[in-house]
């Protein structure tokens, strides 16, 4: 069931080589993860309301249907819209919104929970789901004009993750807009954001430069284990990085030692000032 299964799914974006000015970063499942638009902008009322313009994901499974074929709808669903002012840059508001989508009480939403549960868990169909936890998605608009904002960055959530704030900072001489959603489960994942703050408008930070730096210091057939997620310190400006060789026999081992790149910010991108490599210490 593709509910279910977006419920467990590892969201996964890494931080990918700038396009354009106001570019949006949208998590979801593989076939969504390169939605990565120019978007357009829209009153503030547009994002703090649910829209299948924006719904590509499946997280709330619509148009799924119960075994007597019945669909689910938004109307199966009670919707709470919160915002949260980030900050201002430039004079441009930024700001937080969360939409929580939680399960009414004897909706086809409801009904078709219960009946996956029933067929892949139990026999018991008197499950109600009543206190599961909203869906929620998060989504950071930025005001492009007068009243007017634009999505900079999208994710669905599922149950199991918690959200976030996004927090302005400053580091190198630049001010920075920094969003990072972790996954609780293995692997230290996220979906993740920054953008580079400019009169203009923001810049998504372009890591293209750390990523080479960090192959070109790195083993031969070795790969980096992450560069963003908990291998990045934006505030000190520096990713640190297990390096594991890509023949590998396990997910565990075959780790050769740490990349360590300390980078400035140019523009928009993200420029290697120094790095190491620290060798793996062998028994």
């Amino acid at each position: 069931m593709p509910r279910i299964a977006a419920i467990v799914a590892l969201l996964v974006f890494t931080v990918a080589p700038v396009l354009a000015q106001w570019e949006r970063v949208a998590g979801g499942p593989p076939q969504t993860r390169a939605a990565r638009v120019l978007n357009t902008p829209h009153p503030l009322r547009y994002f703090l309301t649910f829209s299948l313009e924006r719904y590509s994901d499946n997280s709330l499974c619509l148009g799924c249907k119960t075994a007597d074929g019945q669909k689910v709808t938004i109307g199966d669903y009670s919707v709470e819209a919160s915002q949260y002012p980030v900050g201002e840059a430039f004079g441009r508001k930024i700001v937080e919104i969360e939409l929580s989508f939680r399960v009414k009480n004897g909706s086809v939403e409801q009904r078709l929970l219960r009946e996956w549960t029933a067929r892949e868990h139990t026999a018991d169909r008197s499950v109600s789901f009543a206190g599961l936890p909203p869906v929620e998605w998060k989504s950071i608009v930025m005001e492009s004009s007068a009243n007017l904002y634009r999505e900079l960055y999208f994710i669905p959530g599922t149950y199991v993750r918690p959200m976030e704030h996004a927090r302005l900072i400053h580091a190198g001489g630049a001010q920075i807009l920094a969003t990072v959603d972790p996954f609780g489960g293995n692997g230290g994942q996220c979906t993740e954001g920054y953008w580079v703050l400019q009169p203009d408008g923001p810049w998504l930070l372009d890591f293209t430069p750390v990523r080479k730096e960090i192959a070109k210091i790195s083993p031969p057939n070795a790969g980096a284990a992450q560069i963003g997620c908990w291998a990045l310190n934006i505030e000190k400006l520096e990713v640190r990085t297990p390096v594991q060789d890509k023949s590998a026999e396990c997910h565990a081992c075959g780790w050769l030692g740490t990349a360590i790149v300390h980078f400035k910010i140019d523009g928009h991108s993200a420029v290697p000032v120094s790095s190491s490599f620290e060798h793996q210490p062998t028994n």
